[in-house]
């Protein structure tokens, strides 16, 4: 028990504690010597003070619980996230006198599915945003071409300018993307010409979320103008 990594405490029916090993020192800051004797209630919020309740009600009953998610309060205040399998302790009778708690830190393990879900929302939203886009790149394509066929190339090339504009945020961590970047990479698939397209000026960046809409208005723009003309972005530093 002393050697074990998981805090383990017991307590009797009246939620006393009895037993403190080296694992809910280390857990919660309270010595032996500090916590022995006093109530459990001293480790848990009062927002939580039914749910302890609940426990010595179904302990007195017998009952085992098993990895039961909460938060409890350490001795300088702070809050942890722990995983509670709280055991009966019976007498020589069989009498349910008192409980016996492991209680592991879940504090790591939340902050990973926290982070997680993050994660998951982001990738949610990012999905969302480029099938809008391939939604618009889809009736642009098939609103300015004559032919299926050249509906189907065009469509081809612009989901390749798309995945290239993807890319470039890829090796930018997608927090923003060069703008000139962005254009070299979309006018090269456009008959491999760039002469329709000059950029002067300080060279800017986009955010993140902007960089596959530029893409798209550069692409709108070769399609509505005559080979002639040249499209610029000049800029003022």
């Amino acid at each position: 028990v002393q050697s074990s990594d998981d805090a383990i405490i017991a307590k009797n029916l009246k939620g006393l504690i009895t037993s403190w090993n080296k694992g809910a020192e280390r857990l919660f800051g309270y010595s032996p010597d500090e916590i022995v004797g006093k109530s459990i209630m001293t480790l848990v919020p009062s927002n939580r003070h039914g749910e302890e309740a609940d426990i010595l009600d179904r302990l007195g009953r017998g009952e085992h619980i098993e990895h039961f998610e909460t938060v409890r309060r350490r001795e300088d205040g702070s809050l942890v996230w722990v995983s509670l399998t709280i055991s009966p302790l019976e007498d020589g009778q069989g009498k349910v006198i008192g409980a016996s708690t492991i209680a592991r830190d879940m504090t790591e393990r939340r902050r990973a599915d926290e982070h997680r879900k993050i994660l998951i929302g982001e990738l949610n939203h990012r999905v969302k945003n480029t099938l809008a886009v391939i939604q618009s790149i889809a009736s642009q394509t098939l609103s300015n071409a004559l032919t299926m066929e050249e509906a189907r190339d065009a469509f081809g090339s612009r989901l390749i300018n798309l995945a290239k504009a993807h890319d470039i945020l890829t090796r930018e961590s997608w927090t923003s993307a060069k703008l000139d970047q962005i254009v070299a990479d979309t006018v090269k698939s456009h008959s491999g010409s760039g002469t329709r397209f000059r950029i002067e000026g300080a060279r800017h960046r986009i955010p993140g979320r902007s960089a596959p809409a530029g893409d798209r208005i550069l692409r709108r723009r070769w399609s509505e103008n005559p080979p002639r003309p040249q499209v610029e972005r000049s800029c003022s530093a």
